[in-house]
């Protein structure tokens, strides 16, 4: 496996987080493809997927996979120039997802919810998608824009693994 997108990171754990916070803030038009490839100084290539039972490009959708093009996956789906859906997530994540121990890429989730809030995002709920330690809250900032955010919490940590932004 390339080591290439391997600690040490070129940001911490709060410029991450200042630049999802960024997108989230003002989403669907800050999640921009040019916007996104220029906040973190990559580039974004279209997905692949299958359609009617063939591999193929994805038409809409664009990625930039973990361990590939990046130190993170970020995806986005973009429908005539609109950002229709933004996710970014650890798949392979770098504080061991279901560990209890975090390491210095952990986003804090309870400064995410404060943060989110003061950006206009509502508390809609909270619940265990997969495990005690897992958590799934959802957000709400109009009818048409929905966040969820996947989190790995326990006595001593909140650490943030995904975050899907929606927009109808």
């Amino acid at each position: 496996m390339d080591t290439k997108f391997h600690a040490p990171y070129p940001f911490t754990a709060q410029e991450l987080w200042a630049n999802l916070l960024t997108i989230a803030a003002k989403f669907p038009e800050s999640g921009s493809r040019e916007n996104v490839e220029k906040m973190w100084g990559i580039k974004m290539v279209q997905a692949i997927g299958t359609i009617n039972s063939r591999t193929e490009l994805n038409p809409t959708v664009i990625e930039a996979l973990d361990g590939r093009d990046w130190y993170f996956a970020l995806s986005m789906d973009v429908e005539k120039s609109i950002t229709k859906y933004f996710k970014f997530s650890w798949k392979h994540s770098p504080f061991g997802y279901i560990q209890s121990r975090p390491d210095s890429l952990c986003i804090d989730v309870n400064q995410i919810r404060t943060d989110l809030e003061k950006a206009g995002w509502k508390f809609h709920s909270k619940g265990h998608p997969e495990r005690n330690d897992i958590f799934e809250t959802r957000y709400e900032k109009s009818t048409n824009e929905t966040l969820t955010l996947i989190s790995a919490e326990g006595k001593d940590y909140a650490c943030l693994y995904s975050m899907d932004l929606f927009s109808k």
